[in-house]
């Protein structure tokens, strides 16, 4: 039977019994943490107040799930974020529809049903599927990761710089928060070291607004107790030298955000190249596969990874629109 793209308008009630489901999926799939149900369904009847569900199903049984958000007029699909700038300062990446193995056919009629749709932080597979309707890179960025079977990744430099520093330190240890209600008092110290570094730079960070700490709270509260968020906190004898807080997936944990003690320092001593390190040392010891810096370029992700994806920011035009068909520029890049 031919693959059928079902979009509808979930109801709040429809929306909040969807995790089960999406998971199910999500699990044969092999999706990235971004695209389970523990991000997407956090605080999701506020996050997605004009929902829209993509299904596609073959012979009844379902293939491809997508959820987004139409914001603006004319309205336009947001993936898996909202369309208010808000929201969507939570940054998602390694977005994308979840879709069965080996089923491109099922992405692309996907992705068709879903324009006008922007598409943050979305990866190769999902821009060539993209590509081939008339779609467009907006902006791509590189994600930094380090493979951590490797363990000669780091330059000599790299090298010398976290001897230096852990010889400035003493005994570095590294604890994860045991309990959701542990790592909330953890975030909050994350919060106020990531705050007093970006006003020390005119910025304010990035948890300025109540709404994206009751976010995150969601996420900690249901992501500690299932092992998929890690909140780590690293110190030495002379105290706290960072809190990291890490989402995991499969054989990847993603450092999302993190709060250190710059002000504390001195001489040798780096922050957040010791934070970093003493995390991706503690993942390789549980066997992990990889240690994801997301999107964006920084001194220490350039040090610590071993190789780079690309994450694309994207758009597909409505169908009647000319410009859909146009072929696409060459792509930005931007740290």
């Amino acid at each position: 039977m031919a693959v059928r793209v079902h979009r509808s308008r979930p109801d709040p009630d429809i929306l909040l019994a969807l995790g089960p489901r999406w998971d199910t999926l999500a699990d044969i799939a092999g999706a990235s943490f971004f695209q389970r149900w523990t991000w997407l369904g956090a605080l999701a009847t506020e996050r997605y107040p004009d929902p829209v569900l993509i299904e596609a199903t073959e012979d009844g049984q379902t293939l491809g799930l997508a959820i987004g958000n139409r914001a603006g007029w004319p309205p336009v699909l947001h993936l898996a974020s909202t369309g208010d700038v808000v929201w969507d300062s939570v940054f998602i990446e390694h977005n994308g529809p979840v879709v069965m193995p080996g089923r491109p056919d099922v992405m692309r009629a996907m992705l068709a049903a879903m324009r006008p749709v922007l598409l943050p932080g979305v990866g190769d597979a999902v821009m060539a599927a993209l590509h081939s309707l008339g779609g467009r890179a907006i902006q791509t960025r590189p994600a930094p990761y380090r493979d951590l079977h490797d363990a000669g990744a780091v330059s000599r430099n790299t090298r010398q710089a976290l001897a230096r520093s852990a010889r400035a330190y003493g005994q570095v240890t590294l604890t994860a928060a045991a309990t959701p209600a542990e790592a909330r008092e953890w975030f909050a110290e994350m919060v106020a070291l990531h705050t007093a570094t970006w006003n020390a730079r005119g910025k304010p960070g990035a948890f300025t607004e109540p709404s994206i700490l009751r976010l995150h709270h969601a996420l900690i509260d249901r992501g500690v107790s299932a092992g998929t968020v890690d909140m780590l906190r690293v110190a030495s004898g002379e105290g706290l030298i960072g809190i990291l807080y890490t989402f995991i997936q499969g054989g990847t944990a993603y450092a999302y955000q993190s709060g250190f003690d710059y002000a504390g320092a001195h001489g040798a001593q780096k922050p957040g190249l010791s934070s970093h390190a003493a995390a991706i040392a503690h993942y390789a010891k549980r066997g992990m596969d990889r240690y994801d810096f997301l999107a964006g370029e920084s001194q220490y992700k350039r040090s610590l990874s071993s190789g780079v994806e690309a994450l694309h920011w994207a758009r597909l035009r409505p169908a009647w629109d000319p410009r859909a068909w146009r072929p696409s520029r060459q792509r930005d890049v931007s740290g």
